[in-house]
């Protein structure tokens, strides 16, 4: 620092000021001006008063520096920010980390990742004449670190929840995800009631985000549907095959107008009587589903018989009559052998050849039955 003592007058709106040098007495006379080359100046009027003005005198104002950063100075871990010196084809550039040149940087920008206090020393060739930046403060925070645990099933029936936590904080914030996707949840812990991918993120209060590893949880409830081919409504002495929906794992129960059939637990069952039928299927534990009522006719089939009061023996060119048992909707179909008699559909059958006769009686043209056999010979 050169303290400079000087007296002054006013001329036209510009101080002429007589410049002396106190070490060694030298006086000089002319106005401020870059080529003073002070890097301090103290001025003492002709009244004695000091300070009148203090002051730094650049020999080049022309020549600015600056420092400049895109984005903000509060880094978390793994992060960056960019430093932007004054730009100019004629510039060179040492770069100070802590008051420490970086080496190998001479760029007029530079990525930093440290927390530090970075400047530029940029010196201007065409002068030359170096200038440093201001100071840049850059401060690196930690990533919070967030774990993901749960002491429940995460495999469970629908209805019941397994619960999420990570280690509660009061200086992190919470957000939850399913399936990537972001849901409700601000607090260190989630109840989980369906199927998914959950994971959550927590941030500091300084800005630094972390996810934490994922769980899956599934929520199953079996399905219990009742499947059969054909028809539920069966002729007496037949059985309709009735089948549960399935999966690996299920286990099957069947019920009979709301009875349990103890012995009944697989994943099909032959009905053979009239009533409603059910099956249940569980997974896991109490985690079960009732399927509705299967309701199983069975039609009662007719009695067939063959009525002949004659003799079994005829004569050639002789015409002999079989009944059969009559009643209301009762149809009927002849057999001689294995070929069916066409035309013969009545209850009474004619008949003037040797042969096995035998009817089929039908009701209503559902269930039907074979009568006895007779022989005409």
């Amino acid at each position: 620092e050169t303290t400079i003592t000087a007296e002054y007058q006013q001329y036209n709106d510009a101080v002429n000021s007589l410049l002396a040098k106190t070490e060694d007495n030298i006086i000089g006379a002319g106005y401020f001006s870059q080529e003073l080359n002070f890097s301090h100046l103290k001025i003492t009027n002709d009244a004695g008063i000091n300070n009148l003005f203090v002051g730094t005198i650049d020999p080049y104002p022309s020549f600015v520096v600056d420092l400049t950063y895109v984005g903000s100075t509060d880094l978390c871990i793994g992060d960056s920010l960019l430093l932007l010196a004054t730009q100019n084809a004629n510039y060179s550039y040492v770069w100070l980390k802590d008051s420490v040149i970086i080496t190998g940087i001479t760029t007029d920008s530079y990525y930093v990742k440290d927390s530090a206090i970075y400047s530029v020393e940029i010196t201007n060739n065409n002068i030359p004449y170096t200038k440093q930046t201001k100071q840049i403060t850059v401060k690196v925070y930690a990533i919070p670190e967030v774990e993901l645990t749960t002491t429940d099933d995460t495999i469970f029936c629908v209805g019941n929840e397994a619960k999420l936590r990570t280690e509660n904080s009061s200086t992190l914030t919470y957000s939850w995800y399913n399936n990537l996707a972001p849901i409700a949840g601000t607090t260190n812990t989630y109840s989980g009631t369906t199927t998914g991918f959950y994971q959550v993120q927590v941030s500091s209060d300084k800005g630094c985000i972390n996810r934490s590893n994922g769980i899956s949880l599934l929520a199953r409830q079996p399905t219990a549907i009742i499947s059969y081919i054909d028809d539920l409504t069966i002729c007496d002495g037949d059985s309709v095959l009735l089948t549960s929906s399935s999966e690996p794992d299920y286990l099957y129960q069947w019920y009979f107008d709301g009875t349990l059939l103890n012995a009944d637990t697989l994943i099909s069952l032959y009905a053979k009587k009239s009533g409603a039928y059910q099956v249940n299927t569980t997974i896991l534990e109490n985690c079960s589903t009732l399927s509705t009522n299967s309701d199983v006719i069975v039609i009662p089939s007719p009695s067939a018989t063959i009525i002949y009061s004659g003799d079994s023996v005829i004569c050639n060119g002789e015409v002999t009559s079989l009944a059969a048992n009559t009643g209301l909707g009762l149809t009927y179909l002849w057999m001689q052998g294995s070929d069916t008699i066409i035309g013969e559909n009545s209850s009474h059958l004619n008949i003037n050849t040797a042969g096995i006769y035998r009817a089929i009686v039908g009701f209503e043209g559902s269930c039907s039955r074979w009568s006895n056999t007779k022989d005409i010979v």
